[in-house]
């Protein structure tokens, strides 16, 4: 485990998965990341690549080769190595090997590193094609989930806002029962109606279309808690309860891609959210969280 703090934060994240598990208010001692509880769902902020949640019939091909990887991809269950650590900042890297060519046949190296400075946490992601030759395919994302109250006597949440920064609506692709996206369906909407409640997630996850300027403030005034998500070159943003289980938590993920769509040929080059980076080329995507404790 590696530790940076300052005076307002202390976050600590672990070499398996290059994953963000605790980030800490030092004045009060409030945790704002979930836990995880085996029961319910174990993680605290996985890194999504190369995949974001399913693919039809859990396979894609890619040049009459058939793969099966897990869902949201194989970078969460990985050791990373330990690049640099400073004061503030820590950074990691996963490259390709022969593990992860019998599920993704292409080379790459994907660097994350995090950044401590006042009350915000950066996430930034590098990914880079090692290839000469080849175009790489990918999908990646972040997955925070956030600790919020619930009342104990309704198991509902206790007094919760989400809003979108600027105010508006927009794209929502709605999520089917298999967890496959259906574009045909998608029409402007707002996140869930405030207050929030359990209810609203009986949908399965939120996913957006957002722009380059797109926030997300999650409000938890049982709590004292504001906590901004502000995704940077990130296409989509998903939002998610693990209904209709009684879950402290709240996750809102910034994407650059999305699960299959129902429709999908299952042909990797064909999948339609993901992003094609050509040989030698790299890509930066990432997230600030801004977050305040009363």
């Amino acid at each position: 485990m590696i530790e940076l703090k300052n005076e307002v934060l202390t976050i600590t994240i672990r070499e398996v998965g290059a994953e963000i598990t605790s980030i800490i208010d030092n004045k009060s001692g409030f945790e704002f990341l979930w836990q995880g509880d085996p029961d319910i769902w174990k993680g605290q902020a996985p890194i999504l690549f190369p995949f974001i949640g399913k693919l039809k019939k859990g396979t894609y091909s890619y040049q009459d080769q058939i793969f099966k990887p897990n869902k949201h991809g194989f970078a969460r269950d990985m050791e990373f190595y330990t690049q640099s650590v400073t004061e503030n900042s820590a950074s990691f890297f996963l490259k390709s090997s022969a593990a992860t060519k019998e599920i993704y046949p292409f080379d790459f190296s994907l660097q994350v590193t995090y950044i401590l400075s006042d009350n915000h946490v950066t996430v930034s992601y590098e990914v880079l094609n090692t290839s000469h030759n080849e175009t790489l395919y990918y999908a990646l994302g972040g997955h925070p989930a956030f600790n919020v109250a619930m009342d104990p006597g309704t198991e509902d949440f206790a007094d919760l806002d989400l809003d979108f920064v600027p105010e508006a609506k927009y794209l929502r692709i709605p999520v089917n029962r298999h967890g496959l996206m259906t574009p045909n369906k998608a029409k402007y909407e707002d996140l869930p109606a405030n207050p929030v409640q359990k209810a609203n997630f009986n949908i399965d996850t939120y996913v957006f279309q957002i722009s380059k300027r797109t926030q997300v403030r999650l409000t938890d005034r049982a709590q004292g808690v504001e906590i901004l998500v502000k995704p940077n070159e990130m296409n989509y943003l998903g939002v998610w309860y693990p209904y209709p289980k009684p879950a402290k938590l709240i996750a809102i993920e910034p994407w650059t891609g999305l699960p299959d769509r129902n429709n999908a040929s299952g042909i990797l080059e064909e999948k339609q959210e993901m992003t094609a980076l050509e040989p030698q080329a790299m890509n930066i995507h990432g997230f600030t969280l801004e977050l305040k404790k009363q």
